[in-house]
């Protein structure tokens, strides 16, 4: 207990000494700067330089952030509603949780940035695996990607589409109809396909290993275009 309270007493203490946010609101110039849960709202911030900034929990809201730097910055869980972000850098930025709600990407660089988790413009949550683009859905994204690790596929409509090469390992196809896929060269490691529909559907070189098959029985090794169970 006493430990935490010292902890917790450094941590206002650099609070308090940390006048990086009061920088920032003077400069606008502020690269590698400690931002957490600093508060802004309708700020006029055009240009300014964030790269590699910390920015976690903060908002800024109902600001003008156009042609902002902003290239390898942390924006998880950073709030951005009703912000003007068009022609921004985001490159490489981690804005996971991140809330972009009503805010204005036109133009703006989201390469390579991580928007899982994050409350996109239109409301609705970014997919896990959103990066450089917001997936609403894990079908989005297997579409855009051919690439579905760790997708929650529950009850999703499969039925007669082709995959090859894809990567679906961990993915989760229960319930899924999957009538007359075809899987050719497939990662199916440790997918669970429990009381999936599987009529005639193709499993040509795909690979199964540790997939949960339909009656709840795990594939073995050896289990490559077809589950092998022991």
């Amino acid at each position: 207990m006493k430990k935490l309270l010292i902890l917790a007493l450094l941590a206002l203490s650099f609070a308090a000494c940390n006048r990086d946010p009061e920088r920032f609101a003077d400069t606008k110039i502020c690269p590698g700067c400690n931002l957490t849960n600093a508060y802004f709202k309708d700020k006029d911030f055009s240009g300014a330089n964030l790269a590699k900034a910390n920015l976690l929990g903060a908002t800024i809201t109902e600001s003008v952030l156009k042609g902002a730097n902003f290239e390898d910055a942390v924006l998880f869980n950073t709030n951005l509603m009703n912000s003007d972000l068009s022609g921004a850098n985001l490159k490489n930025v981690l804005a996971v949780t991140a809330n972009f709600r009503n805010a204005n990407l036109e133009g703006a660089d989201l390469t390579g940035a991580d928007f899982s988790g994050a409350i996109w413009i239109q409301g609705f949550r970014c997919h896990k695996g959103s990066i450089g683009v917001c997936f609403k859905t894990a079908l989005d994204k297997l579409t855009a990607t051919n690439d579905c690790e760790d997708c929650n596929l529950f009850r999703s409509d499969l039925s007669g589409r082709t995959f090859e090469n894809t990567n679906f390992h961990r993915a989760n196809l229960t319930e899924a109809n999957l009538r007359g896929t075809v899987f050719k060269n497939v990662n199916l490691r440790t997918a669970v396909f429990k009381n999936a529909t599987i009529d005639n559907v193709d499993f040509t070189d795909s690979k199964l290993e540790g997939a949960i098959w339909i009656d709840g029985a795990e594939c073995g090794d050896g289990s490559v275009g077809k589950c092998v169970t022991h």
